[in-house]
């Protein structure tokens, strides 16, 4: 996993430059593995990743959100030096594209998944007519009493 950045607080403009790339290039890796490991359905990992950018996520935006004081020094800043924001943020705005592509896949792959559990379920009972009463209980005699409860949501 990528470690967060343990740094002083910037005060110059040059620092939270600095510090603004370096945010963003790693709320960028973080959202590539966590899009790798959705790709490899790999939702463990997945799941540990989204932790991570969601904490990541306000260290990112206070560190853009701090460069705001400074945006009359940047329009000044040579064109040269600006590209290197630009570069930054096409690469961060494609991984943004890309991991948002593979969580809403891996949202409907899950949702295809719970309907599918959920007709076939149905079926079965049909099929083997079970009936529930009231309490939840298996109305058929040669089954032992049971619970059963699916959940729709997923």
């Amino acid at each position: 996993m990528t470690e967060l950045p343990i740094e002083e607080k910037p005060r110059t403009l040059k620092e939270h430059i600095h510090f603004a790339i370096s945010c963003t290039q790693q709320f960028r890796k973080i959202m590539e593995q966590e899009t790798q490991a959705l790709i490899a359905m790999d939702f463990k990992s997945a799941l540990e990743l989204g932790k991570t950018k969601r904490a990541f996520a306000s260290t990112y935006a206070d560190a853009i959100e701090a460069l705001i004081p400074f945006s009359d020094q940047i329009k000044q800043m040579p064109q040269s030096e600006k590209q290197i924001f630009l570069q930054e943020k096409e690469h961060f705005d494609k991984a943004v594209l890309e991991n948002k592509k593979e969580l809403q896949r891996a949202q409907h792959t899950t949702k295809r998944l719970s309907e599918r559990i959920i007709d076939v379920t149905r079926k079965i009972l049909v099929r083997d007519g079970v009936n529930y009463g009231r309490n939840g209980m298996a109305k058929q005699a040669q089954l032992r009493p049971m619970h059963m409860s699916v959940n729709e949501t997923l």
